[in-house]
């Protein structure tokens, strides 16, 4: 089985539960049965399908999935097969990644630190959705954002 994606996330607003929403585009073989997507913690190794990858899931005819349930703090690596009515798999797909950062790091240093802090003070108050400081994503920068950041003050990846 031949088999070529390109895999692409779309953006969103912040998800505090940690989700990646993969695209590809469809493969075009008469027999094509289904697709998995394989992901992990670590990037690809040895061969593929498997290659190190710490789960799978099977979507079938699906050209988009939400993996959801991703912790905060690490980064995800992913690649995709097709499969046949044979059950073959194809090799994978080049592998994508996505950073889960946590909740109070606005400036994505992968670290939430004073940088943070002295970036979410002068926007207290302020009332512009799309604002990193605007953690929570209700375009109010408030005591609830506030929160986050004391909460994940000093975690880092």
């Amino acid at each position: 089985i031949l088999f070529a994606a390109a895999i692409f996330f779309s953006s969103a607003a912040i998800a505090f539960a940690g989700s990646a929403t993969l695209n590809w585009n469809a493969n075009t073989e008469p027999d094509l049965a289904g697709y998995k997507v394989y992901y992990g913690t670590s990037p690809r190794s040895g061969n593929c399908p498997g290659g190190g990858y710490a789960s799978n899931i099977d979507v079938g005819n699906a050209t988009s999935r939400v993996i959801g349930d991703l912790p905060e703090g690490h980064v995800y690596y992913f690649s995709l097969t097709a499969y046949n009515s044979a059950n073959e798999e194809s090799v994978c797909s080049a592998e994508v990644s996505k950073v889960m950062y946590h909740r109070g790091d606005i400036n994505k240093s992968r670290s939430v630190d004073i940088f943070d802090y002295n970036i979410f003070i002068p926007e207290f108050g302020k009332t512009n959705c799309g604002n990193p400081a605007d953690i929570d994503g209700n375009c109010l920068v408030n005591i609830f954002d506030y929160n986050f950041l004391v909460t994940d003050f000093g975690k880092s990846f």
